[in-house]
């Protein structure tokens, strides 16, 4: 059924949704180029690196089409032996989910509570090329909104963007786990990463260590769960990421708020519609 989607050229893609009037563009979130089926299951830079961790042979296509039907064909005329089992449950991991692509009402495109008794963690990664390091941001905010702790980190050494997102993941748990947190959500805007996690499919080679010692590490918890999230609702880790790049190991704020992330906290304090980069 996905590949028939797919190969449809009826996935919920932002550019298919952005030709219907659905949304603000039609801009990957990852890499600000055009989302199309082509460029979500085959181009864009997280796709390429779960592409290149599995073991399939494939040939290189240097002019990537628009849309996915054109790889499969151009795929099928100079490999057609290939395994395509894997290279549909390959190509799954990538697509987009409808249920993330569904508009939501102005109000509730910011950051929304944990439910009561709950602690919300958001993390996101940031990549310093020019240093050869990477930023860890996390943020811990109960159900009353108040912040229990936030985390900018430095990492000085150079990952890819998915191996960025698996690390951030095990360093917002583990923060939680210091904080004495029993009952948590923890929100990412990566989408490979979580459904690692979530769903019964096999980490990429690249982040499975880091994904098998998250999962040992949940047992810490009475109760857990891991959701995707767009970028515009995890603005406060996304700028506690870029802050990283600015101190020498890492800084924790436990129930206070970091300057960097003030006004957004403030925002989505308040329920307004706004963040900023």
């Amino acid at each position: 059924m996905f590949m028939w989607r797919a190969c449809s050229n009826i996935l919920p893609t932002k550019y298919q949704l952005w030709a219907r009037g659905i949304g603000r563009d039609d801009e990957c979130d990852l890499c600000e180029l055009c989302e199309t089926s082509g460029h979500t299951l085959w181009r864009c830079k997280v796709a390429g690196e779960v592409w290149s961790n599995t073991r399939l042979k494939l040939p290189s296509i240097e002019i990537i089409p628009k849309d996915f039907v054109d790889i499969v064909w151009d795929i099928l005329k100079r490999q057609p032996g290939i395994d395509w089992e894997l290279f549909a449950a390959t190509a799954w991991v990538r697509q987009p989910k409808e249920e993330q692509r569904r508009p939501a009402p102005p109000s509730r495109q910011n950051w929304i509570p944990p439910p009561r008794g709950f602690y919300k963690i958001n993390v996101d990664g940031a990549v310093f090329k020019e240093l050869g390091s990477c930023g860890v941001g996390v943020v811990i905010r109960n159900d009353a909104r108040q912040l229990m702790g936030a985390m900018s980190k430095k990492l000085d050494f150079p990952l890819k963007a998915m191996e960025v997102e698996a690390k951030v993941v095990e360093e917002g748990f583990t923060l939680a786990r210091e904080l004495s947190l029993k009952n948590v959500i923890l929100e990412s805007d990566a989408q490979a990463v979580v459904n690692s996690l979530t769903e019964s499919c096999i980490a990429p080679s690249s982040i499975l260590k880091v994904i098998e010692g998250v999962k040992l590490g949940l047992c810490g918890f009475d109760s857990w769960d891991v959701k995707h999230i767009c970028r515009m609702k995890n603005s406060a880790a996304h700028l506690m990421a870029k802050n990283a790049k600015f101190v020498s190991d890492y800084v924790v704020w436990v129930e206070d708020s970091p300057s960097v992330i003030e006004h957004q906290v403030l925002f989505d304090v308040s329920g307004l519609n706004e963040f900023s980069y």
